[in-house]
């Protein structure tokens, strides 16, 4: 259950559309952006190619490669909780 003023932004990122899930769970939560690397849904490139589209925030949590894990070091606030 969320609390109450807590807006989650999700960035999900898939290889094609084909390969998607959850993206209607995700939107039950808050925003949700779709990246594919083809473009067959959404933006196409990876998520980190997309990161400003996020935003700041509190906190930050991120699941994936580690060449995405270790942009996200970098692009995030060095200020901001980010777990990885």
């Amino acid at each position: 259950m969320l609390k109450r003023g807590v807006h989650i932004t999700s960035l999900l990122g898939f290889q094609t559309r084909q390969h998607m899930f959850y993206e209607k769970h995700f939107q039950t939560l808050g925003k949700t952006f779709i990246v594919t690397d083809d473009g067959s849904y959404g933006y196409k490139g990876f998520t980190t190619d997309w990161f400003s589209l996020v935003g700041d925030y509190d906190c930050y949590y991120a699941c994936g490669p580690l060449p995405m894990l270790h942009k996200i070091k970098i692009y995030r606030p060095l200020n901001v909780d980010t777990f990885l």
